[in-house]
């Protein structure tokens, strides 16, 4: 993946998604993001396994509680290593 100054990520939110996720990270990887994340909001089906499917290609941020739609986004903040 291109590495700029500012890269392009796509976080990827969830909750409970196992059905629709795996095509969304396919197509997603194809897109060419710097990186890809999934940032899981406590699911209590199998989401976290089919994100972590993916190996290295996505990265997994993963809440033990589910704090709701906008507290889940924020979870990527502290995790990148560059200004956000």
């Amino acid at each position: 993946m291109n590495k700029l100054k500012h890269p392009v990520i796509a976080a990827i939110p969830t909750h409970n998604e196992e059905k629709l996720l795996g095509g969304l990270l396919e197509q997603a990887l194809e897109q060419e993001y710097d990186e890809v994340y999934v940032l899981d909001d406590a699911s209590q089906d199998n989401t976290l396994e089919v994100a972590l499917s993916h190996g290295k290609d996505v990265k997994v941020i993963a809440g033990s509680e589910n704090v709701g739609p906008g507290a889940n986004r924020n979870r990527i903040i502290p995790e990148l290593g560059y200004s956000a």
